[in-house]
């Protein structure tokens, strides 16, 4: 099976070499050529778009084969094991977020206090940033569960190795209720979590590959990568099948 895989520089460039059937050789050779001069933001393409113009350009029309794409999820979770029955989507790690924060502060919260704070921060009747914030995200379209294109991309974004984005807001909604540091006793029983999975659409692998061209641009011209593609699953989880890896990565991580 032949995945796009930009777990490193060196995983992005192998499976680009089977993916566009292009030597590794090649392809450094080729963007190690490329200053990015040439290329114009006004286009409305993205630099990866003309990186894979150019290579077109050079190398001729590529037949893509791929048979999925490798992604990376970025979390914060007291229980890494429970990723090994896959990833759930945003509803359901609402329901998992309220659990797990209750029990961190049960001795001085008791349950109906406890529920009688989630229906004010969920109805309306907070209405302080962070709530407001917490009730956007959960009126969204964007259901999840997210990952990331390139690995990378979790050590140069919104912190969600720190803390995912729901359980800041709640943390920070608790602090202003109750005057308890929440957030500070979820970092101290929690580890940082990269979930690698893999999904068979490959709809826009052609942008993909340009995204992917990019970030071994960036790689060996010495630049951090910025580009911050992305996976929605749009409310339907991954299922443990397709989880390839869970791990706890150091932080700051020495994988480039």
């Amino acid at each position: 099976m032949i995945l796009l895989d930009c777990k490193s520089a060196e995983s992005t460039c192998l499976s680009l070499e089977k993916i566009l059937n292009l030597g590794r050789a090649d392809i450094r050779a080729f963007l190690s050529d490329i200053d990015g001069k040439g290329f114009d933001s006004q286009t409305g393409k993205s630099f990866g778009e003309y990186l894979f113009r150019l290579l077109i350009g050079k190398h001729g029309r590529r037949e893509i084969k791929a048979d999925g794409v490798c992604w990376f999820h970025a979390t914060r979770t007291p229980d890494h094991m429970r990723f090994q029955k896959g990833l759930i989507p945003l509803g359901e790690f609402v329901e998992l977020a309220w659990t797990d924060l209750h029990q961190l502060v049960r001795g001085e919260v008791s349950d109906q206090k406890w529920q009688k704070f989630r229906h004010e921060l969920e109805s309306g009747a907070n209405r302080t940033q962070d709530a407001d914030w917490y009730r956007g995200k959960l009126k969204s379209d964007h259901g999840g569960p997210w990952g990331f294109l390139v690995r990378a991309s979790a050590f140069s974004c919104d912190d969600y190795l720190q803390v995912p984005e729901i359980v800041q807001q709640i943390c920070n909604c608790v602090h202003e209720a109750f005057g308890i540091d929440l957030l500070e006793r979820f970092q101290e029983c929690s580890r940082p979590c990269i979930v690698e999975f893999w999904s068979d659409d490959t709809k826009d692998i052609e942008r993909l590959v340009a995204e992917a061209l990019w970030y071994l641009w960036e790689y060996g011209h010495g630049k951090p990568y910025r580009c911050q593609y992305s996976f929605n699953g749009e409310g339907n989880a991954v299922l443990p099948e397709r989880i390839r890896k869970v791990e706890c990565p150091v932080v700051p991580d020495p994988v480039n």
